[in-house]
């Protein structure tokens, strides 16, 4: 992936707060003369991002809105991507996230628009070692994701993955909506090579309707 588009980007900070934005039609393009158009095919690939929070020490997330995103080629859209990650982190050591909160958030990924319209994950949770050294871990702890709303994603509305050398005790979802995904409603998962593990997970009180369409339908409202 060659470019990528944020709506809000935190990377490497503490006790972060993002509440209450509207993030709308995130790689598009606008014309001098404010004329709207689809990313262009044969530049580079392009990923689209409403909001997302990369290696922070605490995090809430809570009553955004993030519509209308495109991306291009090979890149991939995600509304809500919240990520405790390695990046090339030269130290031994366990990198934690811990007290994470998303809720009340609305993605929705519009394919009428056309174009490439379309969004991997509403909201997605992330743990991995990554690029880190051999002997690093990450972790996350205290994972809440409740009340929101995710439509029209191709993978799923809401996903949290642990991988390779990282872990997630505590984890609640609850009350949330995942509507016409392409794929998963809602999927928690560990599949990385070794020490991978998620424990004390609560999913309760969710409504999925309309998952794994063979086509996404064109949004209506």
């Amino acid at each position: 992936i060659t470019a990528g588009c944020f709506g809000i980007g935190i990377d490497h900070g503490r006790q972060i707060v993002i509440s209450g934005n509207t993030i709308n039609k995130i790689g598009r393009l606008i014309s001098n003369s404010d004329v709207e158009g689809f990313p262009n095919t044969s530049g580079p690939d392009v990923l689209s991002t409403g909001i997302f929070a990369n290696n922070t020490l605490g995090c809430s997330v809570t009553g955004n809105t993030v519509t209308d995103s495109m991306s291009t080629g090979a890149g991939f859209g995600t509304g809500i991507p919240i990520r405790q990650a390695g990046a090339g982190h030269s130290a031994a050591s366990t990198f934690a996230n811990n007290n994470v909160v998303v809720s009340g958030n609305n993605v929705l990924w519009n394919t009428g628009l056309g174009g490439n319209a379309e969004g991997d994950h509403g909201i997605i949770i992330q743990v991995d070692r990554g690029t880190d050294v051999a002997t690093a871990a990450h972790s996350m702890a205290n994972v809440v994701l409740n009340n929101n709303t995710a439509r029209l994603a191709k993978i799923a509305g809401i996903r949290v993955l642990v991988g390779t050398e990282s872990s997630l005790e505590g984890l609640t979802v609850e009350g949330n909506t995942v509507r016409e995904s392409a794929a998963d409603g809602i999927r928690v998962e560990s599949n990385g090579a070794s020490a991978c593990a998620v424990s004390r997970v609560v999913v309760s009180g969710n409504t999925v309707v309309s998952v794994s369409f063979a086509t996404v339908p064109v949004n209506s409202a």
